[in-house]
């Protein structure tokens, strides 16, 4: 299991979490979102390139923080050989946003 960390000064939009690696898929185990504006976060598999929702959107309120836990099911996994990553939208683009994921590759 690895523990990423993502912080941003603003909205950031797309963006890649963690690349791909050939043959494998990046599982999630869990993911904390904290922010200080009211908004939505997506999972997506090859956020780069057009990207598939690996979860639903998420709503997450201002200076609370959103827990999503995912299985070793599978459930929660981008598609094999491809990147992880998030979309996100705030209503206040301005305000910063922090990320811990957890998740392996299988």
């Amino acid at each position: 299991m690895t523990l990423g960390t993502y912080q941003y000064t603003s909205d950031p939009g797309t963006v890649e979490l963690v690349p791909a690696t050939a043959g494998r898929r990046i599982r999630v185990l869990r993911l904390l979102v904290a922010c200080d504006s009211a908004g939505y976060v997506q999972l997506l598999s090859d956020p780069i390139g057009g990207g598939t929702a690996v979860s639903a959107r998420l709503y997450v309120a201002a200076g609370k923080p959103m827990e999503l836990v995912g299985a070793r099911d599978g459930a929660l996994a981008a598609t094999v050989g491809k990147a992880l990553g998030l979309a996100s939208a705030s209503t206040n683009p301005g305000v910063k946003m922090g990320l811990m994921l957890w998740y392996e590759l299988v």
